[in-house]
């Protein structure tokens, strides 16, 4: 360990010190860049880089659905609720749950329609996933963006494998987007790293992307990766600047009934 850094290893970061870290986030302010901590100098650069990862979405669906599409989205660990607001003109239902009841009364008290619900649940508990991802909610769109780098690989598997299950009840097609920042060479866990941006003891693990491919193969057999990409590149982000270290990639995933 290197002040914190720790490469290769598979540490185990504790829950309640990453809880800690985004309940304090929560008191700070309701920008988007206190959710979106690559831009959390720059408000302005959190909601450009939101609405670029939005057009990369809708661009992926367009792909892969029919105009007639209604769209009912579970969105797990949905922080200021982005994304519904990138749906909400054309979305049927949207459920955001967050373990931070700061973030849930917020989305509630912003947003008040009778197309969204909000509500506190952690993902690393058994219990509140299998509520979540009960066959009552029809999702086919689930969102997972800057989450799995906060959960330890055992509660990443066990998520997983519960959207799996609940893909594989329904009848018709689930689609899943997944963003997370990713580690270039080795995996890198970041454990009480001391960062003087945040002003703050920091805890996450950048998984490689071969990493996320073994979670992905081994846990979502019944979903088909349809496309995986960098994020952030110079080609489409102004501000790009290359880390040594690490980048944000995602993977977008289909499971069809055909494929079940």
């Amino acid at each position: 360990m290197n002040n914190g850094r720790i490469y290769k290893e598979n540490i185990e970061l504790k829950p309640e010190a990453i809880k800690n870290f985004w309940f304090r986030q929560a008191a700070i302010n309701k920008q988007l860049n206190s959710v979106l901590l690559g831009s959390q100098t720059d408000n302005h650069q959190a909601v450009l880089r939101n609405k670029l990862e939005s057009s990369i979405l809708h661009d992926l669906l367009k792909k892969h659905v029919s105009a007639e599409f209604k769209l009912q989205i579970l969105d797990l660990g949905c922080g200021l609720g982005r994304w519904y607001c990138n749906f909400k003109h054309e979305l049927n239902h949207y459920i955001g749950t967050d373990f931070s009841a700061d973030y849930v009364q917020y989305c509630q008290h912003q947003y008040k329609t009778d197309n969204n619900d909000f509500l506190q649940r952690d993902l690393c508990s058994e219990k509140d996933i299998a509520e979540t991802l009960s066959a009552n909610n029809n999702f086919n769109l689930i969102i997972i963006t800057g989450v799995l780098m906060y959960l330890n690989d055992s509660a990443v598997r066990q998520l997983l494998s519960f959207i799996n299950e609940y893909a594989c009840i329904k009848l018709d097609s689930t689609f899943l987007y997944i963003q997370e920042s990713t580690a270039w060479k080795e995996r890198l866990t970041l454990s009480e790293f001391p960062s003087k941006e945040l002003k703050s003891t920091y805890n996450a693990i950048y998984r490689t992307n071969e990493e996320y491919l073994q979670l992905i193969t081994e846990n979502l057999p019944a979903f088909s990766l349809l496309k995986h990409n960098q994020f952030l590149t110079e080609k489409n982000w102004p501000f790009y600047q290359k880390d040594s270290e690490t980048y944000t990639k995602y993977f977008f995933l289909g499971c069809r009934p055909e494929s079940k």
